[in-house]
């Protein structure tokens, strides 16, 4: 749960990409995020694409900042991830990343629920 209390860090990794190649870079997050998953210290994942699929976000959380930048020191991570910089340093990508501390959360109420009978 994601919350101010929570003592997690969160990684926002944005790609921006053409709409044709949207897919291409969904499923190259999909083979890696598995392999995050297995990492010490990884909380969760999320993957976000927009409804023009011209931008997808990578959502992760780390028990800590050491644990995310240990897992970007893995080699197996840092093979798949060769793919997604080639593509960043061809012009085809653009990514930005950035590390954020939750702040605050804000949700719904929650309704009663009726009783049954």
């Amino acid at each position: 749960m994601i919350g101010k209390d929570n003592r997690v860090v969160t990684v926002m990794v944005r790609f921006s990409v053409q709409p044709a190649e949207a897919e291409r870079l969904m499923e190259m997050s999909r083979r890696i995020m598995p392999l995050f998953a297995a990492q010490p210290g990884f909380v969760s994942a999320n993957l976000h694409v927009s409804q023009d699929r011209t931008e997808l976000v990578q959502y992760l959380q780390w028990r800590c900042a050491a644990d995310h930048y240990a897992c970007m020191a893995n080699e197996q991570l840092q093979q798949i991830g060769e793919e997604m910089m080639d593509l960043v340093m061809s012009g085809q990508l653009g990514m930005e990343m950035h590390i954020y501390d939750v702040v605050g959360t804000w949700e719904a109420p929650v309704a009663p629920q009726a009783p049954e009978g």
